[in-house]
């Protein structure tokens, strides 16, 4: 039968003076098993493009917008782990996966901060790799640092500097090309 399933809609009612009511999804905590998951998901479709999925933080005309944050759950071993990856692509290429920061129209963009965390007492922090994947056949990908331009004023720098240790020789930095 042709047509679509009905829609569903979740809110809370606006108001003309005050804040407007809060929206909470949880689940229960658990003594002796596992709390509950939270699971969205698209459906799939047979035409045109997936639907999307977008999770938007509120606008403010009086202060700063609403932050959206992602973060893993706590864990006696090990922490969870954020995963953030973009579609596979069958006939052309993958999904792109974007991070840019909040353009300032009156003063600057905001910044974007890419870091692990500090190591506990013992151990070291985090390691970080950028880097880009094989390929069987054919070119790999390239890899760019770049500053932008500047108009009336300088462009900005780049710096890459090794950090400091207090135990035998200093680490060493190395630029190697293929």
């Amino acid at each position: 039968v042709a047509g679509v399933s009905g829609n569903m809609l979740l809110k809370t009612g606006d108001t003309p003076a005050g804040a407007t009511g809060s929206y909470t999804v949880t689940t229960g905590s658990a003594v002796g098993g596992l709390a509950g998951a939270i699971s969205m998901t698209v459906g799939d479709g047979d035409t045109g493009t997936g639907s999307a999925m977008t999770l938007t933080a509120g606008a403010s005309s009086a202060a700063a917008g609403g932050a959206v944050t992602v973060t893993a759950g706590a864990g006696a071993t090990a922490g969870g782990a954020v995963s953030i990856s973009a579609g596979v692509g069958v006939t052309t290429a993958g999904g792109a996966v974007t991070v840019s920061s909040g353009v300032g129209t009156a003063t600057s963009a905001g910044a974007v901060v890419i870091q692990t965390s500090n190591s506990g007492t013992t151990g070291v922090s985090g390691n970080m790799a950028l880097k880009t994947g094989t390929s069987t056949a054919g070119a790999t990908g390239s890899y760019t640092v770049t500053t932008g331009s500047a108009v009336g004023g300088l462009a900005g720098a780049i710096s890459m500097t090794v950090g400091d240790g207090d135990t035998g020789t200093g680490s060493a930095m190395t630029l190697t090309a293929g």
